[in-house]
């Protein structure tokens, strides 16, 4: 798996078109903005089709260490 971790300011996101395996998205949340945000970019690889739940839990591990500094 690779992971980009990008601290952010904010982030502000606008729905835009629908997708056939998307939920319904309410229209109060169709546009909006997070302050002090940790963006979570990922790639699955086909090595990690070995050990999903492993790769599951390094990945939290990471996020968390990175999220408290």
């Amino acid at each position: 798996m690779r992971v980009l971790l990008i601290h952010s300011d904010y982030l502000k996101y606008k729905t835009k078109n629908k997708t056939p395996i998307a939920e319904k998205i309410p229209e109060t949340q169709k546009v909006g903005l997070f302050e002090e945000s940790l963006v979570v970019f990922t790639a699955v690889e086909n090595d990690d089709e070995k050990n999903p739940d492993s790769v599951i839990k390094n990945l939290i591990s990471e996020v968390k260490k990175v999220n408290k500094s």
